[in-house]
């Protein structure tokens, strides 16, 4: 009789050691799913980030064409905050924020694009 209260109560120890390991193996994959995710959306904010699209550049271009500093159109807006300037492109769920600087070049006032960031947070404006 001895020896079977010693067999349940190892039973018992080993399937606490079981359930821990597994538990253990949820939180580790947890971290890493989470961090992978986390990597990915960085990833395409740093795309993102990388170079302007060709219709950006056309739109900077015109902009810096009419040397005007207002200018709308139904994807693009030219922001003025403070002193910064701000391209800013609508996307159907997010914005994205290319921040200008102005210079002067051949007596004329252009602006340069200086650094790109996405804003993937519905309803937020600048």
């Amino acid at each position: 009789m001895i020896n079977k209260e010693k067999k349940k109560g190892f039973a018992f120890i080993e399937s606490l050691v079981v359930l821990m390991f597994v538990t253990l193996l949820i939180a580790i994959s947890l971290n890493l799913i989470t961090l992978n995710y986390l990597k990915s959306q960085t990833y395409k904010s740093y795309s993102d980030k990388k170079t302007l699209t060709l219709e950006d550049e056309l739109v900077l271009k015109e902009i810096n064409k009419n040397n005007k500093e207002e200018y709308k159109d139904s994807n693009y807006q030219l922001v003025k905050k403070e002193k910064e300037y701000f391209l800013v492109k609508k996307l159907s769920n997010s914005n994205i924020y290319i921040e200008l600087e102005m210079k002067e070049y051949n007596d004329k006032k252009i602006f340069v694009p200086t650094y790109y960031k996405t804003e993937n947070i519905v309803g937020d404006k600048l």
